[in-house]
């Protein structure tokens, strides 16, 4: 699991640029266009990283990314004004 699934998500899949996680990608794993952000995707790439912190507890970057991904669930994405959750368009339209 770790050499064959995380090791190829984390940490391409962080986005620094925007917050949150990447996860659009072309065919040979690098970022493509624009990036769709919705709740679910966000949730599963910070639940990932959460379960993998646990597994791989010498492995920072894991617990790293699982607090990056709740401070942009929790700062971004959800909706102050009306609760629930909101969907983000990041990349060359901002």
């Amino acid at each position: 699991m770790k050499r064959e699934i995380l090791d190829k998500w984390y940490p391409l899949a962080v986005d620094t640029a925007f917050g949150g996680f990447l996860s659009s990608f072309t065919y040979d794993f690098k970022p493509s266009g624009d990036q769709d952000k919705m709740i679910v995707t966000q949730a599963r790439h910070t639940w990932s990283n959460s379960k993998a912190a646990g597994l791989y507890p010498n492995e920072k970057q894991f617990l790293s990314n699982a607090n990056h991904g709740f401070r942009f669930l929790r700062d971004v994405m959800w909706d102050k004004k009306f609760g629930g959750s909101i969907r983000l368009l990041t990349g060359k339209e901002m």
